[in-house]
């Protein structure tokens, strides 16, 4: 190589050191190894203005760096997530009557197995998506109408202005009549706080035998797979 290609090389380093490049950023216009590098450049000084120029340089980079890995994240996450909606093609009834078995499952730890039978049907959630899958569950599987249900809304503050809010959020998300919301009651406990339109349970009104027939499914799952019952 011709020593005044490499002088100018070196020439071109330092210049770019003082206009606060970094060295990643240097060997991307010089081709200087590293090592090279970092001995043609340790004796450069670099005013106050240069030092100022080149941690902004750094913090813009790193800033930069960092942003292009969450929106890497964001492309990976926005593919799986894709994928993963695509993949549901279609809902079987079958499919959707065991997604309600596993519901009232839930909700059976919650209240205990005796309550399941002797309180009917009960489903309580604050995520509306929930609350409507779980009485399109009751629709198709349960046969049960909108008129055989009634809500209770549990809410941290009872006041006319948030009771009123809530009915209405919880009417459009059932389709039921604001007398089906008769029951406001005081929510306890630290949970929920940030809940906005509060907790709603569903329950069905003289469901003892469908009760019984959950009860049955639940029983029966945990005999196909020689489970321990409660």
């Amino acid at each position: 190589m011709p020593k005044n290609v490499k002088d100018e090389w070196r020439t071109k380093a330092i210049e770019l050191r003082r206009q606060g490049f970094s060295y990643a950023e240097i060997r991307d216009h010089v081709p200087l190894a590293k090592s090279s590098l970092s001995i043609l450049l340790r004796n450069t000084v670099l005013s106050k203005k240069q030092t100022r120029v080149l941690k902004l340089r750094r913090s813009k980079i790193a800033r930069e760096n960092i942003q292009n890995k969450i929106n890497k994240i964001h492309r990976r996450t926005s593919i799986i997530d894709n994928t993963s909606i695509n993949s549901i093609r279609t809902i079987s009834r079958r499919e959707l009557w065991f997604m309600g078995i596993m519901l009232c499952w839930h909700e059976r730890l919650s209240r205990g197995d005796v309550a399941t039978i002797q309180r009917g049907i009960q489903f309580a959630s604050v995520d509306k998506n929930l609350i409507k899958l779980f009485m399109r569950w009751l629709s198709e599987v349960g046969h049960i109408s909108k008129n055989e249900l009634a809500f209770d809304i549990f809410l941290k503050e009872r006041s006319s202005k948030f009771t009123h809010k809530a009915i209405i959020h919880w009417m459009q998300v059932t389709g039921c009549s604001k007398k089906s919301f008769s029951h406001i009651y005081k929510q306890n406990g630290s949970g929920h706080d940030r809940v906005t339109f509060g907790i709603l349970r569903i329950r069905v009104r003289a469901s003892s035998m469908l009760a019984r027939q959950i009860s049955g499914w639940m029983k029966g799952i945990l005999k196909y797979y020689k489970l321990d019952s409660y």
